[in-house]
């Protein structure tokens, strides 16, 4: 989860990733603030919500930067299952977009 405020004392947002299940299932990355709860990012015209990483793990706000960072933690065999070590297929990704492409997509 994340948390930023747009000014200072300001009412922040929240910022909370939705893992979905399965090897290729992209997850929903949600803006939570006193509004309710929003999804917050899209994948274009057909408004598909599931495109943030799959299974991302943690967030964090580069200040000087105003990007949002995060990583993706599957690793799974070929089948989408953990069977330890030797047959797991790295899906871990380090990615960042700036916060303000994710604000501008909240629906």
């Amino acid at each position: 989860m994340l948390s930023h405020s747009a000014t200072s004392g300001g009412t922040p947002d929240f910022y909370l990733d939705d893992a979905r299940g399965g090897v290729g299932r992209h997850g929903i990355l949600w803006r939570l603030n006193a509004g309710g709860a929003k999804a917050a990012a899209n994948c274009g015209t057909d408004i598909t919500y599931a495109c943030w990483g799959r299974h991302t793990e943690s967030m964090s706000y580069g200040w000087s930067t105003g990007r949002v960072w995060t990583l993706t933690e599957w690793a799974a065999d070929s089948a989408g299952h953990w069977t330890g070590t030797a047959h797991a297929i790295p899906q871990r990704v380090l990615f960042s977009v700036p916060l303000s492409s994710i604000d501008s997509s909240v629906s």
